[in-house]
């Protein structure tokens, strides 16, 4: 997870980041952000598609959704919210048409990603994806090259090559903000 690499922002001070702050109670006892994303739905659910729906409202992060999420609808929500980002070539999946030569060595298509694909790799590792409190079986899912290109290739509309190279995108921190032309 990004951790060095985080700027803070108006949201943190000098000693704490915004994500480390207690940001409310839960069952009694407060919580931060970071808890609650890392300590409890990651580790709770164990689905790679959290991470689409849990934003930090970065540009380069999954859009925020424009609605809450709901338990009656709560697979159909974060399908939708995941194919919406790897759909999004700035942000999520961008398929890349071969460059250069043969002795350059890139003469194939190469597969541009979020680098939530790099730092959350582990979460991706499984095809499966488990109800909450269900635990993966892992040994008998067989992925077929990695992790991350599977579940991009499951989510978006892509033909992508099983020995895809992958490069990933800079990550744009910058406030991901609404501007109104009008104020």
């Amino acid at each position: 997870a990004p951790t060095e690499t985080t700027p803070t922002n108006t949201c943190s001070t000098w000693r704490l980041s915004v994500w480390k702050r207690p940001a409310g109670e839960l069952d009694g006892k407060s919580v931060s952000l970071d808890e609650i994303e890392h300590k409890m739905l990651r580790k709770l659910w164990r689905e790679p598609r959290i991470h689409a729906c849990i934003v930090c409202a970065s540009l380069s992060c999954p859009n925020i959704r424009n609605e809450a999420f709901v338990a009656s609808r709560l697979d159909e929500q974060m399908t939708i919210q995941v194919s919406e980002w790897v759909a999004n070539q700035t942000k999520g999946a961008r398929l890349s048409s071969p460059t250069g030569s043969l002795a350059s060595g890139k003469s194939k298509k190469s597969l541009r990603i979020s680098r939530i694909f790099l730092w959350f790799k582990d979460d991706f590792a499984s095809k499966a994806t488990n109800e909450p409190g269900q635990t993966p079986n892992r040994a008998s899912e067989e992925v077929v090259g990695s992790g991350e290109v599977y579940f991009i290739k499951k989510h978006a509309e892509l033909d992508i090559p099983d020995d895809i190279e992958v490069e990933y995108f800079y990550y744009n921190w910058s406030l991901n903000a609404f501007l109104n032309e009008g104020s």
